[in-house]
C-alpha cells in the first residue's frame, strides 16, 4: 500500500473571518465527537457569524448519504439541533436561517442605502403613473 503523506493548507475560513469587515460568514465543521461544543469553539476562533457542525461519525450521517445530523449554532448564542433529515432539508433550513440573519443584521450603511433605493424606486413609479395618468386624458 503506498505511503500517503499530508501537508498542512491554509485554514481558509479562519483567513476569512480575519478579513471580513461587514459580510455574514458561515462556516461548516465536519465533526466525529462533541459537534456543539466543538462548533462553538469555532465561532469567536474563527470570527463566523454561524457555523453548521456536521456529525460524521455516524453512517446514516455525513459522508456517502443523503441524510445528516448538524448542529447550528450563532454568534448569538442560539444553539439548533435539528431532527435528523435529508440534506436537502437541511440545506433549505440551512438557507432560512442565513436569510434572516441577513434580514436583521445589515450594517447601518446598507440598510441606509437600501432605504434610499425602495424611496427613489417609489418615487419614481409615482411619477410614471402620474405621467400615464395625465396621458390617458
Amino acid at each position: 500500500m503506498p505511503e500517503i503523506v499530508l501537508e498542512p493548507t491554509v485554514d481558509i475560513l479562519s483567513v476569512l473571518g480575519a478579513r471580513k469587515s461587514h459580510q455574514l460568514l458561515v462556516g461548516f465543521a465536519a465533526e466525529t465527537e462533541r459537534l456543539e461544543e466543538h462548533a462553538a469553539e469555532k465561532l469567536p476562533a474563527k470570527r463566523v457569524d454561524m457555523i453548521v457542525a456536521n456529525d460524521v461519525s455516524a453512517d446514516d450521517a455525513g459522508f456517502e448519504v443523503d441524510t445528516n445530523r448538524v448542529v447550528l449554532l450563532d454568534s448569538s448564542g442560539r444553539v439548533e439541533h435539528p431532527p435528523f433529515s435529508t440534506k436537502i432539508a437541511l440545506a433549505d433550513l440551512i438557507l432560512d436561517r442565513i436569510r434572516a440573519a441577513v434580514e436583521t443584521h445589515q450594517p447601518e450603511t446598507h440598510q441606509a442605502e437600501t432605504h434610499q433605493a425602495e424611496t427613489h424606486q417609489a418615487e419614481t413609479h409615482q411619477a410614471e403613473t402620474h405621467q400615464a395618468e395625465r396621458g390617458s386624458q
